[in-house]
């Protein structure tokens, strides 16, 4: 019986493919990373707040009002896309609400709408210079609600982070499928850190 044979033989050969693999696998690692790196700016026109968002997510062009940036992640393997949402708005100059005000409102607001509301955490840290909470939760949604589709509802893990100056304030909301969530981890974090305020 002739066994099959892996190698030819001729170990300069041998050596020669195995060198030219190991490039093409080390240059693809690369071509991928140099993807996943790069970022599209976005902008409050209103305000000024910056801030970076991964190159291959989609951007929605119809905003509800106070809302200067929807966006989503396509490529992510869940019937509910992970998304941001960011809005800002404006304090009253004679009667500015606190950020711990704001925090238990957010809170109240997500009970009264969201469908299996749970809150996991309540952080508090800095965001580009600026004053901030994270608020992280969970909900379930519906993102394919028609008759007869085979798409179960969806528990998404969420987080606001409301970053507050005492002039104005803004939220970002970042959620994603449960499932992959830890995947777009490094994602949502990126987006955090590129954030630039207005006037810092």
């Amino acid at each position: 019986m002739t066994l099959s044979r892996r190698f030819t033989g001729d170990l300069r050969a041998d050596a020669l493919v195995a060198l030219v693999v190991a490039t093409a696998l080390v240059g693809a690692f690369i071509f991928k990373q140099s993807l996943s790196a790069q970022t599209t700016p976005v902008a409050d026109p209103n305000s000024g707040f910056a801030l970076s968002l991964p190159s291959h997510w989609t951007i929605n062009d119809d905003l509800p009002l106070d809302t200067f940036i929807s966006a989503y992640n396509s490529r992510a393997d869940s019937v509910y896309k992970s998304a941001i949402i960011g809005q800002s708005f404006l304090l009253d100059p004679d009667n500015p609400i606190d950020l711990d005000t704001i925090v238990d409102r957010l809170v109240e607001r997500h009970g009264e709408e969201l469908l299996g509301y749970h809150l996991l955490d309540i952080q508090s840290l800095a965001v580009a210079g600026a004053e901030a909470r994270r608020i992280d939760y969970a909900f379930v949604a519906q993102p394919i609600d028609d008759p007869f589709m085979a798409s179960p509802p969806v528990v998404v893990l969420a987080a606001d982070v409301v970053i507050y100056t005492p002039a104005e304030y803004w939220v970002l909301t970042l959620s994603a499928d449960e499932k992959i969530a830890a995947k777009e981890q490094n994602d949502f974090e990126r987006i955090v850190e590129s954030v630039s305020l207005p006037g810092r």
